[in-house]
Parts: C-alpha cells; sequence; structure tokens
C-alpha cells in the first residue's frame, strides 16, 4: 500500500483501516465491507476529503440537439409534458449537422 492515511481518513472510515491494519488485503476489505473493490482502493489512497469527490461528469445526450427548442415550447407551454415535446420536436425539428 503507498502512505499510510492521515487522521481524516482514519476517523472518517475506521472499520476499513482496522482491517488494512490487521493485515487484511484490499479485496478482502472489499469482501467484508460489502463494498466495491475500486471504492476500498480509493479510500485507503485518499489524503483528504477532496481527493474522494470527483466533479459530475456531463456527456453528450439525445436531447442535446433539441435543448433549446423544448426550452422555448416548455416556457410557452408550461403544461405538457416534456416527453410529449421532445417526440414532437423531434419528428418537426432536425438535429443540426456535425461540423
Amino acid at each position: 500500500m503507498a502512505s499510510t492515511p492521515n487522521a481524516w481518513s482514519r476517523t472518517s472510515h475506521p472499520w476499513q483501516y482496522e482491517l488494512l491494519d490487521q493485515g487484511v488485503g484490499l479485496l478482502e476489505c472489499a469482501r467484508r465491507l460489502g463494498w466495491a473493490l475500486n471504492t476500498v482502493k480509493r479510500y485507503a489512497r485518499a489524503e483528504r476529503a477532496e481527493q474522494l469527490q470527483r466533479p459530475p461528469q456531463y456527456r453528450e445526450t439525445m436531447v442535446d440537439p433539441f435543448r433549446d427548442h423544448l426550452r422555448s415550447r416548455r416556457a410557452h407551454e408550461p403544461g405538457v409534458a416534456v416527453t410529449q415535446l421532445l417526440a414532437a420536436g423531434s419528428r418537426k425539428v432536425s438535429a443540426p449537422a456535425s461540423a
């Protein structure tokens, strides 16, 4: 294992570090805690709480080409469900060509 975790992580997750101090491996810690192995590894490596926080990852969605159209329709027709607007919008508006 890399470095010894600091006081923050030891007080936040004492059960994991008790197991690690007893010589229990990461995989066995994951099994006993009911966590994913990658989660145990991430907590074992973390020196500070900020290292455990991940920024959100925004990916392109099918709605993106119609987002502006849907927002304007939603503003004009607030009582109509968004799914109905998308269904109607996708038939009327074609997706912009990718550059």
